[in-house]
């Protein structure tokens, strides 16, 4: 959860946010943020999905390589391990193989571990962006900056394939109701706060982010309507 949406939302109702992560393959849950801390830790944790639930370990490991593990603090695949995680799927061989391997369920999902234990969502590995020169430019670090504009209700980052660049990094906007923005302004307030290889180089302006039933953001969807 974008850490101003959290803040905002805390600002209306009488209780906080606690983060936790799981996927269908692990049933659901694989860690949470303890409840009842000292504020003090919470607020050294903003965006941190927690710690492991009982009897389950969290490893981040290399993307391409599920053997390596990676240091703290060094983006990778968030690996999991535990009684809660599938033992397959149904029907699905080759799936199964892909995710489950070196006795981890391979998430998809790009995280980084602090000194701590506490873990960080960085961004799904099948929305990294890879650059013509060969950087990797993770959506959610242009997101987050973008979601702290407060004439920005939501946006997404993603690549749009390009026939000279091989991916295009598009900036996907909707603004609060009322709010007037234009491309230039965007980009303006992302120079300084990301390294130039990140910026986008298209800004489009939505009335809506397609979205699926449970209010997930449908990148695929985006990549389609400007693919063409």
């Amino acid at each position: 959860m974008p850490y101003e949406i959290k803040q905002n939302f805390e600002k209306i109702a009488p209780c906080s946010v606690t983060e936790g992560y799981g996927l269908s393959e692990t049933s659901p849950i694989a860690t949470a943020n303890p409840v009842g801390e000292e504020p003090r830790l919470l607020n050294d944790k903003i965006n941190s999905i927690g710690l492991p639930v009982p009897n389950t370990v969290i490893e981040i490991v290399d993307e391409n390589d599920s053997s390596k593990l990676m240091a703290t603090g060094e983006r990778g695949e968030i690996a999991i391990s535990g009684p809660q995680v599938m033992q397959g799927y149904w029907a699905r061989p080759e799936a199964t193989e892909e995710c489950l391997q070196n006795g981890r369920f391979l998430t998809g999902d790009i995280g980084v571990m602090d000194a701590d234990g506490y873990t960080y969502i960085v961004d799904r590995k099948k929305d990294v962006i890879v650059t013509n020169n060969g950087f990797n430019v993770y959506p959610r670090d242009i997101e987050e900056i973008l979601f702290s504009h407060e004439a920005i209700a939501e946006c997404a980052i993603c690549g749009v394939p390009d026939s000279k660049r091989g991916e295009t990094i598009l900036a996907a906007v909707v603004l609060h109701e009322g709010a007037s923005l234009s491309a230039d302004e965007v980009t303006a307030y992302l120079k300084g706060r990301i390294v130039d290889y990140m910026m986008p180089e298209r800004v489009e302006f939505m009335a809506e982010l397609p979205k699926s039933q449970v209010g997930k953001i449908l990148k695929k969807d985006i990549r389609e309507i400007y693919a063409a």
